[in-house]
């Protein structure tokens, strides 16, 4: 939480890349912890512990695969939403 905050509160630049760091590390060990979470037991070291972490980890990965490489069409998609309901609400005053 401290990292998102001060990722949201900074404006310097040369801070970016340090919580950018820091961010990922607290994701790497909430996703570490994520079967005990699931199954609010002690399954760390069972293998289905181990399986349900490994597998949040890789989706985590997947999604954020996914959206580095079609950045562009997400950041198009998203636009035409809000650019869309602008032109509706606006259709609907006038």
């Amino acid at each position: 939480m401290i990292s998102g905050f001060a990722a949201l509160a900074s404006r310097d630049p040369n801070w970016h890349f340090r919580i950018a760091v820091l961010y990922g590390i607290a994701l790497a060990l909430t996703l570490d912890e994520f079967a005990l979470w699931l199954r609010l037991a002690d399954v760390y070291w069972d293998p289905i512990g181990k399986r349900e972490s490994i597998t949040a980890a890789v989706l985590a990965g997947a999604f954020l695969g996914l959206y580095a490489a079609g950045k562009p069409f997400w950041h198009a998609v998203v636009s035409e939403l809000f650019v869309r309901r602008r032109r509706n609400r606006l259709r609907r005053v006038n």
